[in-house]
């Protein structure tokens, strides 16, 4: 059997006039465009609540300082091994990972953090100590200069 006889005849059919249904999808998402958008961003929050939910065994919050603002929160690799994984699952997106968390029963690899914590995670424990002094002395020079 050739692998035309193995197509359906939809398959043939869009295998014979690729370049026309290529031109229509594309029109078709240029006049949708609001819609596409609005039902991407839509997915991906649920998507995004989904996992982080199965993560934090409940309600999404970071593993470290307990921030529960979705938008701050991120899947954060346990042994730090992000690159290598992304790598070789051919991850390229924030997205992608957690379709691929999803998609793999939610293997115990990751953890829920917020932003901050994930960055601070990085550091050298000394650096953040330094960084955190900064913060509270640049926070106490702005409640002196707000005073009147």
């Amino acid at each position: 059997m050739s692998e035309q006889q193995e197509l359906t005849y939809g398959q043939r059919k869009y295998r014979e006039n690729r370049e026309y249904n290529k031109a229509r999808s594309k029109a078709y998402r240029l006049l949708h465009l609001a819609q596409d958008k609005a039902y991407r961003q839509q997915y991906y929050q649920k998507l995004k609540l989904e996992v982080l939910s199965h993560y934090s065994s409940g309600t999404p919050k970071c593993a470290f300082c307990g921030d529960d603002q979705l938008v701050h929160l991120t899947l954060d690799h346990l042994k730090d091994d992000g690159v290598e994984h992304r790598k070789k699952n051919g991850i390229i997106t924030g997205t992608q990972t957690y379709v691929w968390a999803r998609r793999n029963k939610y293997p115990l690899i990751f953890q829920v953090l917020c932003r901050d914590c994930n960055l601070l995670k990085g550091f050298p424990k000394h650096k953040v100590i330094n960084f955190a002094k900064l913060i509270a002395e640049k926070s106490a020079e702005k409640k002196e200069g707000d005073k009147p």
